[in-house]
């Protein structure tokens, strides 16, 4: 919401003792979220400081820095409480885990001459009719796509799924420009045999943490099913397509829907050879990206050169996997032929309008940019338009959310780099090959900080953000 004022600034001072040391790098870690950047848990938390008292050298420390150099802390005003921890702020849930109706009282069910007792699942959440409809709806979609709940928070590691099958009855998987037809309700279209598409990442060796994700094969494989619309596409660029799409998580997941499914953003690659090499990079990318980049986190980062506390966000959406048709190992001579691997995403929003954002809204997309490279990534296609908002928090009940509290993410990562993989492609090795010559690994690495630079430039274009004033 436009405001011509900002709400978030650092108010507090730390008053120096007269005969206190020069503050000399580095500093009191103090408390961090796991992105390790200065963090506190309110704004009164930051206070201006000088480095030696008397001095007219000014930094910002932590409320935890200050605690943990004691200087004066108890001279702090608004200390009466011990300052809480850093922690993730999960979304509202919208899943549920069914759990398999225990034997024994299946037996009994029996003998009361109830049907079918060893199919049924008790769900102690009241999610007993989404899994009915759940369990019904696995070669149709039910009911109208809005009325589904967006999948925003992450799938359990050991839900998650290994086999897609794809219901595609516009023919979307083929990338092709597909025209919505309002006319035409979805339980008309023809039912299609579901394409079968088999999970490339996030893998066991995913750098996100958590156990290991092996793929499963046989019987023992989880399968999930995704179910495309042309009357749902949200998204068109210059190589891809993104649709708004039916999920359904393998058991025992279930959601809070009448059917049991979630919604998702599913992009599919148009059916050029660039097009599929772009949308393998960015699932890619995704799979790269450290957790907390899509996890949002309690208080607030101050991020440098950035003098204004932000809240500490996820940057990116939520990776819900990169799958490919099983049959393109047999047509690996031409991938860009055949239908189109799958990436699949949470849904964020819509594009900002960056002349209605306050100027701490600005602040928190560029301090966005900036976090993404803080972790060795470029996006390298900075728009507004790849910078995307909704209603929030994102705890709240999606009813209850509102765009004065707004969220924003970045997205479309298609020719998007990290650092490693730019050193290997550019010098043949990554960067840690020059960690014992300091020359080569300045020489080296200073296109890269050039290439940030410019990607920082061009942020604060897009986004209207003075360099001297706003900064």
């Amino acid at each position: 919401m436009f405001t011509p004022y900002r709400r978030r600034f650092i108010f507090e001072q730390w008053p120096r003792d007269p005969n206190g040391p020069f503050l000399k790098p580095p500093p009191p870690r103090g408390k961090r979220s796991p992105n390790d950047i200065l963090w506190g848990a309110d704004l009164d938390s930051f206070f201006w400081t000088q480095r030696q008292a008397g001095l007219g050298v000014v930094t910002v420390w932590s409320r935890s820095m200050i605690q943990a150099f004691g200087e004066n802390y108890h001279k702090l005003e608004e200390i009466d409480e011990e300052e809480p921890d850093p922690c993730v702020i999960h979304p509202y849930s919208q899943l549920r885990t069914l759990i398999k109706m225990p034997e024994f009282l299946a037996k009994i069910m029996d003998a009361e001459d109830h049907t079918d007792t060893n199919a049924m699942d008790i769900d102690t959440d009241g999610a007993s009719a989404s899994a009915s409809a759940a369990a019904s709806n696995e070669n149709e979609l039910q009911c109208s796509i809005e009325d589904l709940p967006r999948l925003q928070e992450f799938i359990p590691r050991e839900h998650f799924p290994d086999i897609l099958m794809v219901h595609d009855p516009d023919e979307l998987t083929q990338g092709e420009e597909v025209e919505p037809n309002s006319d035409c309700k979805e339980d008309e279209k023809s039912h299609t045999a579901p394409i079968k598409y088999k999970r490339v990442w996030p893998t066991c060796d995913d750098p996100t943490g958590g156990e290991a994700l092996n793929m499963r094969s046989g019987d023992e494989a989880r399968t999930a099913h995704l179910y495309l619309s042309a009357n749902s596409r949200i998204g068109v660029g210059h190589h891809s397509f993104v649709y708004r799409a039916a999920l359904t998580l393998p058991h025992p997941l279930v959601a809070e829907s009448s059917t049991g499914q979630v919604t998702v953003a599913a992009k599919l690659a148009m059916p050029r050879l660039s097009a599929r090499e772009m949308l393998r990079n960015e699932a890619d990318i995704y799979n790269k990206f450290p957790k907390h980049l899509m996890e949002d986190w309690s208080g607030y980062n101050l991020i440098k050169p950035v003098r204004y506390p932000v809240p500490v966000d996820a940057v990116v959406p939520k990776f819900f996997g990169y799958y490919i048709p099983e049959s393109s190992e047999s047509s690996a001579s031409s991938p860009e032929s055949g239908p189109s691997p799958i990436l699949l995403l949470e849904e964020c929003g819509t594009p900002i309008e960056a002349r209605w954002l306050s100027l701490d809204e600005k602040t928190q997309c560029y301090t966005h940019i900036l976090r993404l490279h803080m972790e060795d990534f470029v996006q390298n296609s900075i728009y507004v338009r790849n910078i995307l908002m909704q209603p929030g928090p994102l705890y709240l009940p999606p009813s209850e959310r509102t765009l004065a509290r707004p969220v924003f993410r970045v997205i479309d990562f298609g020719r998007g780099e990290r650092l490693n993989d730019w050193a290997k492609d550019r010098y043949g090795q990554d960067m840690s090959a020059y960690e014992s010559d300091s020359d080569a690994f300045r020489n080296n690495i200073l296109p890269w900080i050039l290439k940030l630079r410019e990607q920082e430039r061009e942020a604060r274009q897009e986004l209207g953000i003075n360099e001297v004033e706003d900064i």
